[in-house]
C-alpha cells in the first residue's frame, strides 16, 4: 500500500506535466479503483488526456469503457473513433475489439469484408481471439474459402497458446472427425483443457455429451 501510494503520487506529477504514460496510469487506477477510491470521471478525464496524445493503451481502455459503458453511456460510436485510432497504430487488441463492431454493425456501418482484414492483421500479431475467429471463418466457410486444414492450424496455434474457446473448438474437430480423423482421445484433451481454463462449453460437453459419442 505504501508503495503504491509513492508510484501513484508520482504518477499524478508527471500526470499534470502532460506525460502520457503516467495520466493512464493514474486514469486506470480511478477506473479499477486500484488502492485509491474509484471515480469513472477521473479515470475518463486522464484517459482521455492520454488517448489524445496518442497512447493507445488509453485509447483501447477509452473504447472499452465506451463500449460497456462501464462509468459512462454506452455509446458504440464512441468505441468506434478510440478503437480505430489505436487500431491504425497497429495495436492488435483493439483491431480486434474494432473487427467485432465492424462484424455485427455496432456503432459503424456493418462490414464483414473489414473486420475479416482487422481479424487477419491482429492473428498475424499473435492475438489469440483474432485466431480463433479466423478459424471458424476457414472451418465454416464464412467470408473465405472453407478450408479446414487451416482452421486445425489457427484453431491449434491459438490452443497450444492456452486460449480456451480455441481448445474447445480445437476439441470439437477432432471429437466430430471434422476436417481430422476422429480422435476422441485427442479431442477429450482439448475439451479438458479448456474446461480447466473455465470455459462453459467445453464442461458441459464434457459432462453431458461425451457419454453419447464414445
Amino acid at each position: 500500500m505504501k508503495k503504491f501510494k509513492t508510484d501513484f503520487k508520482k504518477a499524478l506529477s508527471g500526470a499534470l506535466q502532460g506525460d502520457a504514460f503516467s495520466q493512464f496510469f493514474v486514469g486506470n487506477c480511478y477506473l479499477n479503483g486500484q488502492e485509491i477510491k474509484r471515480s469513472h470521471s477521473k479515470a475518463l478525464k486522464w484517459l482521455r488526456l492520454a488517448a489524445e496524445k496518442g497512447y493507445v493503451y488509453a485509447q483501447d481502455l477509452l473504447g472499452l469503457m465506451y463500449a460497456h459503458g462501464n462509468g459512462v453511456e454506452q455509446d458504440y460510436a464512441e468505441a468506434v473513433i478510440w478503437w480505430q485510432k489505436a487500431a491504425e497504430q497497429g495495436y492488435p487488441v483493439a483491431q480486434y475489439n474494432l473487427a467485432c463492431l465492424y462484424n455485427t454493425g455496432l456503432g459503424v456501418d456493418l462490414n464483414r469484408e473489414e473486420a475479416l482484414r482487422l481479424f487477419r492483421l491482429a492473428a498475424e500479431q499473435g492475438d489469440l481471439a483474432s485466431m480463433n475467429n479466423l478459424a471458424t471463418c476457414y472451418s465454416t466457410g464464412d467470408m473465405v474459402p472453407q478450408d479446414k486444414a487451416e482452421a486445425l492450424r489457427l484453431y491449434r496455434l491459438a490452443a497450444e497458446k492456452g486460449y480456451s474457446t480455441a481448445q474447445y473448438n480445437l476439441g470439437a474437430m477432432y471429437i466430430n472427425g471434422d476436417g481430422v480423423p476422429k480422435n476422441i482421445q485427442i479431442g477429450t484433451k482439448w475439451w479438458q483443457k479448456a474446461a480447466d481454463s473455465g470455459d462453459v462449453n467445453a464442461k458441459y460437453a464434457l459432462k453431458n455429451f461425451l457419454h453419447l459419442i464414445r
